[in-house]
């Protein structure tokens, strides 16, 4: 009961209009982008100036959501393990409208069970992921994105181990500042000893798992006495070339349903990601955020 109303309440909390939008005040913060004090104060002095006193002008924001199915084969038949590959999970990821999200989170929050057609030898576990992605103006002709990634779980078995990647792809006329990037995982820890969940617990990553021209990307793992994941991705970006007039940027998320170590390159205007091997990994259709200069 806990851990249901744990995972209600977050997803409340947290949900968002599912479009387009523009932010323009002289009021906005680096809280506005999703940057926390913690963040700052847990930083490098490098990083630290590059984002301390930031003056933010416009923002713009897109966001999308997505559910997730994961069916655990309970069969033990030869023709069931080939078609898996020795692994128990299938996994598939499909985007979904802000209102289907919403009936979502109101099937937790009342407590109904999502009604889920399997077969005998099958369990389906469903879980739902918002992405929200960021492009900032700041003072000085320069931009930060953002990448937030926001993973909501319904009561059911968790796969031992997942790994997913965190990334943000650029323009062909945009270049990433260098040592700009971080990513803050958030979530809540199952305590075994004193049979709680503990919420507010944060891991940090400072450097990109991968680093190209064209998008970064972070891998994190997460296991199964963690849930409401977060994984918050920020870097800064700057023009490249003098007369270009939007600036482009892609959100990018996907997961296997076990521990990998993957190769990740981004395409060469950072709207798509290529990740290997292909084997059990799910990847959700990017977001992509416009700012004209």
């Amino acid at each position: 009961m806990l851990r249901k109303s744990i995972v209600s309440t977050v997803l409340m909390v947290l949900i968002m209009i599912s479009q387009l939008y523009t932010f323009a005040s002289d009021n906005l913060t680096l809280s506005d982008l999703g940057i926390v004090d913690i963040d700052i104060k847990n930083m490098s002095d490098e990083k630290k100036s590059f984002y301390n006193n930031l003056k933010i002008l416009n923002i713009k924001e897109e966001t999308k959501y997505y559910q997730i199915e994961v069916r655990k084969s309970n069969s033990e038949s030869e023709e069931r393990k080939n078609k898996n590959q020795n692994n128990e999970y299938e996994t598939k990821i499909i985007e979904i409208t802000k209102s289907d999200f919403e009936k979502q989170v109101f099937q937790l929050n009342k407590k109904v069970n999502v009604n889920i057609n399997a077969s005998n030898t099958d369990s389906i576990n469903l879980s739902w992921v918002k992405m929200t992605t960021k492009i900032a103006l700041i003072e000085g002709d320069e931009y930060v994105v953002t990448n937030d990634i926001s993973y909501f779980e319904s009561n059911g078995f968790l796969q031992p181990v997942n790994t997913h990647i965190i990334g943000i792809g650029v323009g062909a006329n945009y270049s990433v500042i260098k040592d700009s990037e971080y990513l803050r995982h958030e979530y809540t820890l199952y305590s075994s000893n004193l049979g709680i969940y503990e919420p507010g617990q944060y891991d940090y990553y400072w450097t990109a798992y991968e680093k190209s021209a064209q998008g970064y990307a972070f891998v994190i793992q997460t296991y199964e006495t963690q849930i409401n994941n977060r994984a918050f991705m920020a870097l800064g970006i700057k023009a490249n070339v003098s007369n270009t007039t939007v600036v482009d940027a892609y959100g990018h998320y996907a997961k296997y349903t076990k521990s990998v170590t993957p190769s990740i390159s981004f395409s060469i205007n950072g709207a798509s990601i290529d990740i290997t091997p292909t084997t059990n990994l799910i990847k959700a259709p990017n977001t992509h955020v416009q700012l004209y200069r």
